[in-house]
Parts: C-alpha cells; structure tokens; sequence
C-alpha cells in the first residue's frame, strides 16, 4: 500500500475513535444541559461538525468515484477478468452502461421515440410526468450492453452514452488493518 495512503487510513481511524468517544460523552450528558442558550449553543455546535464530516465525506466520495474510474478503465483494457488481490483487499471492478434521457425540450425527437419504445402514451409524455427510475434504466443499458444488444431508440444518441466503473473492494481477514 501506497504510504500516503496507508498514513490516510491511519489519521482516519485515529480522528474517529477520538471523535466516537467525544460524542458518546457528549450524548450522555446533553440532557442535562441547562438554559435555553446552551441547548442552541449545543445544537448549533452539532450542526457545525455534521457540515465538517459532511464535507469530508463528500470529498472522500468524489476522490473514490475518480479512482474507481481510472481504476475500472485500467483493468478492462487489460480484461483478464480476475479481481484485484493485495494484502488488504480483493477488488472487483464493476462496469454499467448508462445514458442521459432525453429532455423533451432539448431533444422532442428522441424524448418521444424513446417514451414510445417504453410504452408511454403520447398524453402523459407530453406532460413530462414520465421520469425513468435511474438505477432501473442503468441496468437495463448495461443487460442490453452485454447482451450485445442495441440501445432503446432515443437513447442512442452520440456522446449520450457511456460506461460508469465501480470497485467493489473486500477487506481481508488477515490484512494489516
């Protein structure tokens, strides 16, 4: 593992723990705060830390998302189709086919071919009711995809399309954290 990497885990899980234990002290004792001003004190204090994880945590999802990509792209040029083994992990990456659904203003052609294809009378479509679950689509693209099958009409659109990687990763019973 990568050292920087390695120290990033590490700071983590240290934050964590320190940050748990503070909680659950601060959870047992809340209660008893006294005054009104100390209860918003209190809540404002909380709002301010879920605004700091929440930011952590997004940051660490769209570094995740990007590595996943390069990640997923790498090991299906190379396609030799096992997952990915180290010390810590076995890794999986996962390929999904997906496209953007056309938007009746932008793209009325496509929008109704497409709103056709799935069976939705012409009277709701105009109305835009109509709004693909997304996950539901993406599975759908990425069955047809390994099928060797086309995309629905509307949705083939060109640079409409592309594949979304994701690595699915499972920690080893042995691994060194």
């Amino acid at each position: 593992m990568l050292a920087e990497y390695d120290d990033l885990y590490r700071t983590a899980s240290e934050l964590h723990e320190q940050l748990f234990t503070r909680l659950t002290a601060l959870d047992t004792t809340m209660t008893a705060i006294v005054g009104l001003k100390e209860k918003a004190d209190a809540i404002h204090s909380l709002n301010e830390v879920e605004k700091l994880v929440d930011a952590i945590n997004k940051r660490v999802k769209v570094m995740r998302k990007k590595l996943d990509g390069i990640t997923g792209l790498e090991w299906s040029l190379g396609d030799d189709g096992e997952p990915i083994r180290t010390a810590y992990c076995t890794c999986s990456p996962k390929t999904k086919q997906t496209a953007s659904f056309p938007r009746r203003d932008d793209e009325p052609e496509a929008y109704y071919a497409a709103t056709d294809h799935f069976g939705i009378p012409r009277e709701l479509a105009e109305t835009e009711m109509f709004r693909p679950h997304w996950p539901t689509l993406s599975a759908l693209l990425t069955d047809l995809g390994a099928d060797g099958l086309a995309l629905p009409p509307g949705l083939e659109r060109a640079g409409k399309t592309y594949t979304e990687f994701k690595v699915a990763c499972r920690r080893k019973a042995n691994a060194p954290w």
